[in-house]
């Protein structure tokens, strides 16, 4: 018998209003599964542990619940930041930084294309593999991967570009992430749920 992690969302502090909304929740949840295992909020009951954590956001409250809950415990409540409506960045800079993660995903796909189409286009019609030591006819070939064992056949130098390149990308990526993330407000919400049965 598996588990599933079940939770409701609750943008208010009223601990009665949430009381009161988790109790239609789970009520709802045994009606439509007959009060089977189903993996959803029912198995959890009525009861609520109420954990004050005041987490940065609302993907903070359930990882705290997929990691604290266990199942067949009652549900777990996880108060936490509402978002302010605005990011950890300007305007300017996420602006900016995705400007830069675009320039940078363009010129890692024209790379990619052009070290595979200087691959397919190269004048020996036979490619070696310096893993297995196979010798792959290049017309066979679907790809830059090696039909024997999966290693990559491009050169060393092209591998090193496209690394070099992915790396950049990949700094990028993490930087429009961050500045594009919500900013914590100082409004409180609750998200109640855990580990449920099926």
């Amino acid at each position: 018998m598996g588990s599933n992690l079940d939770y409701r969302i609750y943008k208010t502090t009223d601990e009665n209003e949430i009381r009161k909304a988790w109790k239609s929740a789970v009520e709802s949840n045994r009606y439509e599964s007959g009060n089977e295992y189903s993996g959803g909020v029912g198995m959890l009951g009525e009861s609520i542990t109420w954990h004050n954590r005041k987490v940065a956001d609302l993907n903070a409250a359930i990882d705290f619940i997929s990691g604290t809950h266990e199942k067949w415990e009652g549900a777990m409540a996880v108060s936490f930041h509402l978002d302010s409506g605005k990011t950890v960045g300007t305007e300017k800079q996420v602006a900016k930084a995705e400007e830069k993660l675009n320039k940078l995903k363009a010129k890692h796909a024209e790379l990619g294309n052009k070290a595979r189409d200087e691959f397919v286009e190269a004048k020996s019609k036979l490619v070696g593999c310096k893993v297995c030591d196979s010798r792959l006819n290049r017309s066979m070939l679907r790809g830059t991967a090696c039909l024997v064992c999966g290693e990559n056949l491009l050169s060393n130098t092209w591998q090193s570009r496209l690394s070099v390149a992915r790396a950049k990308l990949d700094k990028a990526q993490a930087e429009f992430t961050r500045l594009s993330q919500p900013k914590p407000g100082k409004d409180i919400g609750w998200v109640v749920g855990g580990w449920c049965a099926e």
